[in-house]
Order: C-alpha cells, then sequence, then structure tokens
C-alpha cells in the first residue's frame, strides 16, 4: 500500500511553471511593470538559449571524444587478436 503518490513528470513541470510565475509577478522585493516582465522574459529565454547551446557543443566534443575512444579501443582489439 502506497501513502504518497509520486508525482508525475508533468505535475512537477506544473508545480515550476507556477513558481516561476510566482516569483515573476510577485510583490515581494520589487514590482516590476508588464514592459519590464517581458524583458525579464526574453533575458530568460536568450539565456536558456545560450546554456543549451553550450550544452550541446560539450555534448558533441564529448561524442567526438568517445569515438576517437573508440577507434582506439578497435585498433587494440585488432592487434591482440
Amino acid at each position: 500500500m502506497t501513502w504518497f503518490k509520486k508525482k508525475t513528470r508533468e505535475e512537477y513541470l506544473q508545480k515550476r511553471t507556477e513558481s516561476v510565475f510566482a516569483e515573476l509577478t510577485g510583490e515581494v522585493d520589487f514590482e516590476f511593470t508588464e514592459l519590464e516582465t517581458v524583458q525579464i522574459l526574453n533575458n530568460v529565454r536568450r539565456k536558456l538559449s545560450e546554456h543549451l547551446k553550450n550544452k550541446r557543443a560539450f555534448n558533441l566534443e564529448q561524442s567526438v571524444n568517445y569515438n576517437q575512444k573508440a577507434i582506439e579501443i578497435n585498433c587494440a582489439l585488432d592487434f591482440i587478436e
């Protein structure tokens, strides 16, 4: 018997969305105008784009490194067989 239901990815996504929205539109520290709010979202979009491009570049580099390592291992196998 399960006491606590595990959240789905969709529920986690919804919770994060609500959290970000509440942080953006909250008035605790400073109240932003609608235009400033849009500018913040555009800045976040640009930062996310840059982050994803860096992540892609890193993964492509890793792919090349792993491919080279596989070639070296294959050469070593050919040598010992």
